[in-house]
């Protein structure tokens, strides 16, 4: 250890209060000297109870996060026995998304603890550019409440959550980190419960804090940590905290006695259900909020897949919207080729039927092309899917049944409908109800792999009266729109869908 004398770090004056936690300032005169197995040390930010330094640790060659307490404060029991707990705490939540620690110690008497260096920064930096991609809060949002959860089944409760206390590592990883008001809510091994709350005092930070803390309430729970999440989120939708005010009892006062503004207020562009679950969290009452956060990491993860979340009831149209911005996750064994080679057949057959019609050959000549392309489609489904039915997704067994349906279904359509005897014209009578088949077709593939094929199958069967008025250009119509369809399934499944699994890293 160095052997500069601490008061060289800090100013400070003997406390008045032997509950209160001295302000210090650093001497800007001073630089801050090596001591231990630290050097090139910078002061980074303060916690609660302590200043954090990014210091360099010569014999494991890296950068760490130390925090050391406050000056003065190390005469201070109360403060000093919640400083170690809140090292002890955290270096026994190990999870990747909380904030490691590496190791404990003091310099001439002043406790510290080391942590990983996490270089991304903190939340709040990113927030603007977070605030336009719903996706992407839900995500991050996400990680953090499950960090939460692990720290509540581990019995510690964070009370201190916001933007601020969640770091972004170079990947974008969040990180939860300042444990300094951590309270234990149950014994775990390796802590010993210690009661460090002092009844009716005000822990946290203001515009993030939960109303039973406002309060000064010594009996807290889990909910404090849900409303906290509810903030984070709140701040992510709108750019700024869920209460705000021109002094700390001001911003205190609201907290108990006034609900928050809607984010949709604050930021029209805000996303609905990203509210729903904000306002959830942030209930007035504790018993009104999530049960817990993994309750709020489940809500969160609905929205990601285009599910309605549980805060917020929707209607069939609400419904319909999510689940066409539903994109499914890539998974290896997507059959591209049968969309490819389906599309293709389907465009050749009915080019070569819409041919007939206007040559008026005979209807026979049709019923040869309709089962060329029945057999040549049977064979595709066969040999890129059946043969290898056991190993594919389950999102592609459901799309090779509903292709085999199809093609029955267009069998029995062509028996009822299609004459043997005559012009080729008589084919025509079987488009309309063939594309409200087809149409079905797409609409149940949307709710089993790709929500945009709801839309797609809106569109076909609506094609049905015009292929009525229309009943010329039916097969060209009929077959440019179910071929394009599944040319640009194929695409997606090649391309788009692949690019997404590069990126995710799968």
């Amino acid at each position: 250890m160095s052997s500069t004398n601490p008061t060289s770090f800090y100013s400070y004056s003997p406390p008045t209060n032997p509950h209160e936690v001295v302000p210090f300032s650093l001497n800007p005169q001073l630089p801050l000297e090596p001591w231990g197995e630290y050097d090139s040390i910078e002061r980074h930010g303060e916690g609660g109870m302590g200043v954090v330094y990014k210091a360099h640790h010569k014999r494991l060659n890296r950068f760490e996060a130390v925090k050391l307490l406050r000056g003065g404060a190390a005469d201070n029991s109360h403060v000093v026995d919640r400083f170690r707990f809140e090292a002890e705490a955290t270096a026994a939540l190990e999870y990747p998304n909380i904030v490691p620690v590496y190791g404990v110690g003091e310099v001439e008497g002043i406790p510290y603890f080391a942590m990983k260096w996490i270089d991304g920064g903190e939340l709040t930096r990113q927030i603007a550019v977070l605030q336009k991609d719903p996706q992407q809060i839900a995500a991050l949002l996400a990680k953090v409440a499950r960090a939460v959860h692990h720290a509540h089944r581990q019995g510690i409760l964070h009370r201190d959550l916001k933007p601020s206390n969640v770091l972004l590592d170079s990947d974008g990883e969040p990180h939860v980190t300042d444990f300094g008001l951590a309270k234990q809510i149950y014994p775990t091994e390796g802590l010993q419960r210690q009661e460090l709350t002092l009844t009716g005092v005000t822990l946290g930070t203001p515009s993030y804090m939960s109303p039973e803390q406002a309060r000064g309430d010594k009996r807290v729970t889990i909910a404090v940590d849900v409303y906290g999440l509810g903030g984070i989120l709140y701040e992510l939708l709108t750019g700024r905290p869920p209460f705000s005010g021109n002094s700390q009892p001001d911003v205190i006062c609201k907290v108990v006695t006034e609900p928050p503004v809607p984010p949709r207020a604050v930021n029209p562009a805000a996303n609905r259900d990203l509210e729903a679950i904000c306002l959830k969290c942030l209930e007035k009452d504790p018993s009104r909020r999530y049960l817990s956060a993994e309750a709020v990491a489940e809500d969160l993860d609905r929205f990601l897949a285009g599910e309605a979340v549980s805060v917020r009831p929707v209607g069939v149209w609400d419904w319909l919207l999510q689940v066409a911005y539903r994109k499914p996750e890539y998974r290896q064994g997507y059959a591209w080729e049968v969309k490819l080679w389906f599309g293709v057949i389907i465009a050749v057959a009915q080019a070569t039927i819409f041919g007939l019609v206007l040559a008026e050959a005979p209807i026979l000549w049709v019923w040869g092309v309709l089962i060329a392309a029945w057999v040549l489609g049977a064979g595709v489904v066969h040999y890129h899917m059946g043969a290898k039915f056991t190993r594919l997704p389950e999102t592609e067994k459901h799309s090779m049944m509903i292709a085999v349906g199809h093609i029955i279904a267009h069998v029995g359509l062509c028996i009822a409908y299609v004459p043997f005897i005559g012009l080729a014209a008589g084919v025509l009578a079987v488009y309309p109800a063939q594309a409200t088949v087809s149409g079905l077709a797409l609409f149940i593939i949307g709710s089993t792999h790709w929500g945009r094929f709801f839309l797609f199958g809106l569109l076909v069967m609506m094609l049905a009266p015009l292929l009525l008025l229309w009943p010329i250009a039916s097969p060209l119509i009929y077959g440019g729109v179910i071929a394009a369809s599944m040319w640009y399934w194929a695409y997606s499944v090649k391309v788009t869908f692949a690019q997404m699994q590069a990126g995710s890293g799968e």
